[in-house]
């Protein structure tokens, strides 16, 4: 459910640090799949609920790693637990997490093309991903939800970047 990106440059250091970015993924046996960053560092319970809230349903069983931030999502939300010990063994019956490794591959893979992202527009990668990725839907659907994401997306510019903004073409019919 959860995978951390390095921002910035290489890593110092071992482990967890808050030169990671924290994004918690999920994705269900259909292949929808739900990402986000949510902060630097350590996955927390908070940043789980801020992401997965409102897209994982309560009856759901939930599939993860042994982090302790999932065991607290998932009996808030009322949902089943499986956690599955980090290594090579990564099946418990029939739960296992390897669609969700398989997400994090093609992930980092996609991200590995475009040489370096910005921590800052690193949501926007993440939706462009799960836009592709999608496995259902024909490419008019795949686009029309691409462009709700865009319409719904808050945006910010600096006033005195306006200015720096290329003009647009504007086509002016001959009337002769």
């Amino acid at each position: 459910m959860q995978d951390e990106f390095l921002r910035g440059g290489a890593l110092r250091g071992g482990g967890l640090s808050d030169e990671l970015v924290c994004v918690p993924c999920a994705i269900d046996r259909k292949g929808n799949a739900v990402s986000k960053v949510a902060k630097l560092g350590k996955c927390s319970t908070k940043a789980v609920r801020e992401v997965l809230g409102g897209h994982v349903s309560p009856d759901a069983t939930l599939c993860t790693d042994e982090d302790a931030s999932y065991r607290r999502f998932s009996k808030d939300n009322g949902n089943g637990l499986v956690q599955i010990k980090g290594g090579k063994k990564t099946v418990k019956g029939i739960y296992h997490i390897q669609h969700l490794n398989a997400y994090h591959s093609k992930l980092k893979l996609f991200l590995a093309g475009f040489k370096g992202v910005s921590s800052k527009y690193l949501n926007n990668y993440l939706t462009w991903n799960n836009v592709v990725e999608h496995k259902t839907g024909t490419l008019r659907e795949k686009v029309a939800r691409m462009m709700r994401y865009v319409a719904s997306t808050m945006f910010e510019e600096a006033c005195t970047s306006i200015p720096l903004r290329p003009s647009l073409p504007i086509l002016v019919k001959n009337q002769s």
